[in-house]
């Protein structure tokens, strides 16, 4: 598999406080963004809801009301995989 370079611009909060969650999950800014690249390959369109109605939290003020609200617990089971299960289905 070749690479290719990609340059993107993006607001350096967010691409700081992206990096740091990444570091915490022990993957790179770069996996990351493949990861991301990956799930939209798969999925044929955004791996998530962006829309006009609030639902994807993309706004500056919905994101800084969702700081502050505490995260509910659910009990459904998840269906996330691990990171190293994730990119060796990628790479098969």
């Amino acid at each position: 598999m070749t690479s290719q370079t990609v340059n993107i611009r993006v607001n350096k909060r967010t691409k700081d406080e992206a990096q740091a969650i990444f570091k915490k999950l022990g993957i790179s800014f770069s996996s990351a963004i493949s990861i991301y690249l990956e799930q939209v390959v798969l999925r044929n369109g955004i791996p998530f809801a962006v829309d006009l109605n609030g639902g994807s939290g993309s706004t500056p003020e919905s994101k800084e009301s969702k700081k502050n609200k505490p995260i509910k617990k659910t009990t459904k089971k998840s269906t996330n995989q691990s990171v190293d299960k994730a990119f060796s289905e990628l790479f098969k």
